[in-house]
């Protein structure tokens, strides 16, 4: 299993970096154990990776930016007691499980897939500032329409 230890970076110091970038490689899951050491670490890109699965960030306390774009094949994303400020889920289409708790999340980009719905979405304690909505699917259709209105009423109900 490919993991950011196993990754060949370069040498240099882990807490001289703030960025990570990682795009088309073969990542299975993330955890905090692949991110020790990057103690300065904010802003983290994972793109076109159709291997990622799982995310499990839960109590990353450096980490302020998550963009997860088309990472076709992640069902679980778990970011608990984190302070990233803005993450963006645009194209995660495979998207099941969402936990997102005592944050203060500044920007919610997200795109709704059909298997994004209130019963496997937990956001308490957050403070949505902006909500963008994305729908990348041709059909509108009347489940799309009821899972965006179950998702709005949701929020308004947790504000």
């Amino acid at each position: 299993m490919f993991t950011l230890e196993t990754r060949a970076f370069g040498n240099f110091n882990k807490t001289d970096v703030f960025r990570i970038n990682i795009t088309g490689d073969e990542l299975e899951s993330l955890t905090n154990d692949d991110l020790k050491g990057y103690t300065n670490l904010t802003s983290l890109l994972l793109e076109n990776n159709s291997s990622l699965k799982t995310i499990d960030l839960r109590g990353n306390t450096s980490l302020k930016y998550l963009c997860l774009g088309t990472c076709d094949n992640l069902t679980e994303l778990r970011l608990d007691e984190t302070r990233i400020e803005n993450i963006d889920l645009y194209d995660l289409v495979s998207l099941e499980t969402i936990e997102l708790d005592d944050r203060h999340l500044l920007t919610l980009h997200t795109m709704l897939s059909e298997n994004i719905t209130k019963q496997f979405l937990n956001i308490e304690d957050t403070i949505l500032e902006s909500f963008e909505r994305r729908i990348a699917a041709a059909d509108e259709g009347e489940r799309k329409t009821l899972l965006i209105n179950a998702y709005e009423t949701y929020l308004k109900a947790e504000a």
